[in-house]
């Protein structure tokens, strides 16, 4: 496993200002209780969709990463597959990480550099003929 791939992961002591509970979430994502259930049922998630109340953001960002794979079409057997070098539990933010299918492992997106200078401040033509008026 990336090492880096640890910094995509959302810690507990991560106050959520506006806590959602299961139903929320999954409404939101478009995944049914009960395969968020199924997630739970295979060793997966690490917290019991039914019995929770509202959760941290940790939680969250955990029912996120799993019930998006599992919406995007991965059965429980891949699931696994996917997630064999991850630390459980998978509380990753899917937009700080990918998986990259040739080394069969989770990488840290690299970060985002600014379009070159805003592309040498571009010639707006507009705002030349404005100057000339």
């Amino acid at each position: 496993m990336d090492k880096n791939v640890e910094r995509a992961r959302v810690h507990k002591w991560q106050l959520s200002l506006f806590p959602c509970s299961v139903g929320d979430v999954c409404r939101r994502m478009g995944l049914s209780r009960s395969g968020a259930l199924r997630l739970y049922e295979n060793g997966l998630l690490s917290f019991n969709p039914v019995t929770a109340g509202k959760l941290n953001d940790a939680q969250e960002a955990e029912l996120k990463f799993l019930g998006y794979l599992l919406l995007a079409g991965c059965n429980m057997k891949m699931l696994k597959q996917l997630t064999r070098y991850l630390r459980k539990p998978y509380q990753y933010r899917l937009d700080l990480i990918y998986y990259d299918w040739l080394s069969q492992q989770w990488l840290l997106l690299p970060p985002m550099e600014e379009e070159e200078e805003e592309e040498e401040e571009e010639e707006d033509p507009f705002e030349d003929w404005l100057d000339m008026l």
